[in-house]
């Protein structure tokens, strides 16, 4: 596969945190397919592993326009899906559900998830425990998966908890262990 940004340079299959990707050894940018993007994003940030970047199924969460330039993989035309309404704009084929990320592209789309992680209230983490749980009995992921991801809720819970009202963190580290 060539390389979207560097005409020309042919992308390398790196393996990143165990993952195999195809990455351009110039400008970093790589392709990525669905079943792969969510191992990318949990191994990039084990925080956001709760968080899917759904780009496929909930197509009326995005705005999407015409790339005007075709998959590296399977040759047909890309569309630019501007995720949730961020501005952030990702190169995705609806044929083999593949997705182009550039450096830029790859900073901005953390920075905008860690924003989600760091805003959401703890109302919104139990609504997410909520999903979860649907996740679960739908077997989308394995069990190990749903509850780390149920894991990783619960910690940032605590963690949301404790830095709005720091005396029940010091009340309850007082309690015998």
């Amino acid at each position: 596969m060539e390389c979207l940004k560097c005409k020309g340079i042919e992308l390398e299959n790196t393996v990143y945190k165990g993952l195999n990707i195809d990455r351009c050894p110039k400008c970093g940018s790589i392709w990525i397919e669905e079943d792969k993007l969510r191992e990318f994003k949990d191994k990039t940030d084990e925080f956001l592993c709760w968080l899917n970047i759904d780009l496929w199924e909930h197509l009326s969460e995005h705005k999407v326009n015409p790339a005007g330039i075709k998959c590296p993989s399977c040759s047909q035309h890309l569309f630019n899906v501007d995720y949730k309404g961020s501005h952030i704009v990702l190169p995705v084929c609806f044929s083999c559900k593949g997705v182009w990320l550039s450096e830029e592209t790859k900073k901005s789309l953390f920075e905008y998830l860690d924003s989600i992680l760091t805003t959401e209230t703890i109302a919104g983490f139990l609504k997410d425990i909520g999903h979860e749980a649907i996740d679960f009995v739908s077997g989308k992921e394995t069990l190990k998966e749903e509850m780390r991801d149920l894991k990783t809720i619960l910690i940032l819970i605590e963690y949301r908890i404790f830095s709005k009202f720091p005396a029940l963190e010091k009340f309850i580290s007082g309690f015998p262990k």
